[in-house]
Parts: C-alpha cells; sequence; structure tokens
C-alpha cells in the first residue's frame, strides 16, 4: 500500500529552534504536523498485518536540506497514523522496519510504502 501526502514537513533543525525560542511552539508544530496525516488517514481503516515495513519517499525541491533532518519528521507521521486509528500503535511490535529516500524532483511531499509482513 502507497500513500502520499502532500506537505512539506518541519525539519528538525526548524523544530529546535522553535523549542529553543518559546517553550510552546514546538508542541504545536508537533500537533499540527502530526494532525497532516492525522487527517490524510482518516478514513482509511484497513486492517494491517504487523509488523510492518514502511519506506519514507521524501521528494524535495532542491537538495539544501539534510537528510536527517528532514527524516525526524516521520515522528509526525507516525504520531498521526496512530491518532487517527490508521496504526493500532508505532511501537516496534508493529513496526520492524523503516527506511528513507531522497528525491530532488522539484516537489515537496513524502510518498510512505507500507508493507505486511
Amino acid at each position: 500500500m502507497k500513500l502520499i501526502i502532500n506537505h512539506s514537513y518541519t525539519s528538525l533543525n526548524e523544530y529546535i529552534k522553535k523549542e529553543r525560542s518559546n517553550k510552546y511552539a514546538a508542541s504545536q508544530i508537533k500537533k499540527k504536523e502530526s494532525q497532516i496525516s492525522e487527517w490524510e488517514t482518516m478514513y482509511k481503516h484497513h486492517r494491517l498485518t504487523y509488523p510492518l515495513k514502511l519506506t519514507f519517499t521524501w521528494h524535495l525541491k532542491n537538495a539544501k536540506r539534510d537528510p536527517d533532518n528532514i527524516a525526524f519528521a516521520k515522528k509526525f507521521v507516525l504520531d498521526g497514523f496512530v491518532k487517527s486509528g490508521f496504526f493500532v500503535n508505532d511501537g516496534q511490535k508493529q513496526i520492524n522496519e523503516l527506511a528513507d529516500k531522497f528525491v530532488v524532483d522539484g516537489e515537496e511531499y513524502v510518498e510512505i510504502e507500507i508493507l505486511e509482513n
């Protein structure tokens, strides 16, 4: 199964900068970013066979941001999937593999491939 989320998530550096400037700013970012993936999966209640293997393909406008800063957004995506009920949880019993790919193609979105074991 593949999901596409048309959103440019906050990077780790941006998150840390906000966290250091205002103790509530980072919380607001996490809430907003997690809601995006929650809304994308709110009505996709498939019965998944766990554990899952997830591959995130991050489509980028340019190569200015570091891959580890971009991939940090997995936290927001997975939290939203759990909140919507799409995943029962995002622990090691449910997810046993995470992979990242990065494609510079002038677009800003993430494609998530979900493979069931």
